[in-house]
């Protein structure tokens, strides 16, 4: 861990909420196979220091844009977990009463419009919120949130070039895994996110195994990006532990996962104890009160009703 040490109860916080994206996710993987769930979903176990580190900083006006590995930013930005779960449900009492499924999630009091399954899709919006408070004279900004495998559309260069055109208060968040899918960077990427970013807006990279690292980054461009009203672009380097989709790890032999160096609750949670900052029961205690939550959130999901035949022309 090399990033500015925060105080305990920060710390804390932090931990807290990768583990609920962890144990959230962990939970879905023996009940997705059952069926129960009616959506495809692209687990985010092993990057939940991305999200998390990011949206500490981030106010519940600042809006958020992401795209189809959705529950990581849902969860980190304020989603309730009981309206998510109901959402893989299918029922009505989910976040979009069941229209969206995992890849299209909407919560509004807390920044979050809408996601989009379409890579690269949610970049552009990102850019026409935070134009949006410029013009407005809101006191907000917004993220485009994406993996690399965005950076490859065109969207993605219109979009920088424009933030950076217009000075928009938008920032972007490359959650760098290394994969498209399956294809590894240098089969489809050039150049670096960041090197490509650069010639735009200040930009910046760190470990994405290590929440303290984005935790302190993060903060430095998301305060550049409120200040000084204009873009900014941070890369996370981190590692997918699941396979793109569905809930099977990946087991691609040159996506290897080493847990002392690849997952990000293990390092914090090492670091919180050689420190002393925190005793393994207390680090148990809040494994232990996340385990009450998702049971209630199933619980919750199960207990909702599915949408009637009227709802399927309600939005419409």
């Amino acid at each position: 861990m090399t990033g500015t040490a925060p105080n305990k109860n920060t710390a804390l916080a932090l931990l807290r909420k990768m583990r609920e994206i962890r144990q959230f996710e962990e939970r879905i993987i023996p009940i997705y196979p059952t069926d129960v769930m009616v959506t495809p979903v692209h687990l985010h176990i092993g990057q939940e220091a991305v999200p998390v580190g990011v949206c500490s900083h981030l106010n519940p006006i600042d809006t958020i844009f992401f795209g189809h590995r959705t529950h990581g930013p849902a969860l980190a930005k304020g989603m309730e977990m009981k309206k998510l779960m109901a959402e893989l449900y299918g029922r009505t009492s989910g976040c979009t009463h069941s229209y969206g499924g995992s890849m299209h999630l909407v919560d509004p009091p807390n920044g979050m419009m809408g996601s989009s399954a379409i890579v690269g899709g949610s970049i552009a919006l990102g850019v026409g919120s935070a134009l949006a408070a410029k013009l407005a004279g809101e006191d907000r900004i917004a993220v485009s949130y994406f993996g690399d495998g965005a950076t490859d559309s065109g969207v993605f260069w219109e979009s920088i070039n424009f933030a950076a055109l217009k000075h928009c208060p938008v920032l972007f968040v490359c959650e760098n895994n290394f994969l498209s899918n399956t294809m590894k960077q240098n089969e489809h990427l050039f150049v670096n996110p960041t090197e490509i970013a650069k010639s735009f807006m200040p930009a910046f990279s760190t470990d994405g195994t290590d929440v303290l690292d984005v935790y302190e980054l993060a903060g430095k461009a998301i305060a550049h990006v409120r200040t000084q009203k204009g873009p900014a672009f941070i890369e996370c380097k981190t590692k997918r532990w699941m396979k793109h989709q569905g809930v099977e790890r990946d087991d691609l032999a040159y996506n290897q996962i080493v847990p002392e160096k690849d997952d990000p609750i293990w390092k914090l949670e090492e670091w919180l104890l050689k420190k002393s900052l925190v005793s393994q029961a207390e680090i148990d205690e809040v494994t232990k009160k996340i385990e009450s939550q998702i049971d209630a959130a199933i619980a919750f999901a199960q207990n909702s009703p599915f949408p009637s035949p009227e709802d399927l022309v309600r939005e419409v």
